[in-house]
């Protein structure tokens, strides 16, 4: 910006240099990754432990599990990160009730604005897509193969370690796919729930172009979004073409 106020944009590969060079926009890429990574590991993880205990499970347990789970869906994701600042944020509503118990205060741990905040309002949101996806999948599996398994003395651990978990594999690189893309460009969430520093790439996108009139540097991070999607979609192609060849 020159002394009279005008804007000058610059355009080029220089633009891509400052992508690479700047500490900022380094850590941007770093956090947007590590905050996709984290939300799709944790929510396949207890999505997985849901489909077992859906596709295996008996009992009252196991219907009541079965109609709660889904809840999350029909919540859209803007009311979901203002009920996680109005019951997560420091003195919120968790908090009040650990002080009105006689807790110190300062007790409960910093998630509001925080990295962690993003990462549990993206697994709230996104387990009812992983756990369907997982639970149709074990639906497929046939009870007649578990139960020739059982009969020829396999384990619990030996059935899902040599059958239940290849036969569910494809289902779940489908949905770890699908989230990550989801959560590697997300902007809602991130928004009203994380830091100021460092921001997810969708936010720093928008602060970019908007707060610091830099559209050309915004546009070299939406370059990086869909280089970081190019690389999650490359690997499940190859995953699908390596199982249809064999």
């Amino acid at each position: 910006r020159d002394d009279a106020g005008n804007y000058t944009y610059r355009v080029g590969l220089d633009n891509y240099g400052q992508l690479v060079a700047s500490d900022t926009l380094r850590s941007n890429i770093v956090f947007t990754v590590f905050i996709a990574v984290s939300s799709v590991a944790i929510v396949f993880v207890i999505a997985y432990v849901i489909a077992l205990a859906l596709r295996f499970g008996k009992g009252a347990s196991a219907r009541f599990l079965g109609r709660i789970y889904i809840v999350p869906l029909f919540i859209p994701s803007v009311i979901a990160s203002y009920a996680m600042i109005t019951f997560l944020a420091n003195h919120g509503f968790v908090d009040g009730i650990l002080q009105t118990l006689g807790l110190p205060d300062g007790l409960f741990p910093k998630i509001v604005f925080d990295w962690k905040g993003i990462v549990i309002t993206q697994v709230w949101l996104s387990l009812p897509f992983m756990t369907v996806l997982l639970s149709s999948v074990l639906l497929e599996i046939s009870d007649a193969l578990i139960e020739s398994a059982r009969d020829v003395g396999a384990s619990s651990w030996q059935i899902f370690r040599h059958i239940v978990l290849p036969l569910s594999a494809p289902g779940a690189l489908i949905g770890i796919t699908f989230m990550f893309l989801g959560v590697i460009g997300g902007f809602t969430v991130p928004y009203l729930l994380g830091p100021n520093a460092p921001q997810m790439l969708g936010v720093s996108m928008v602060y970019y172009m908007t707060n610091y009139f830099e559209p050309f540097l915004a546009s070299t991070q939406a370059v990086a979004i869909f280089l970081l999607s190019l690389v999650a979609a490359v690997y499940y192609v190859r995953q699908q073409f390596k199982r249809e060849v064999r």
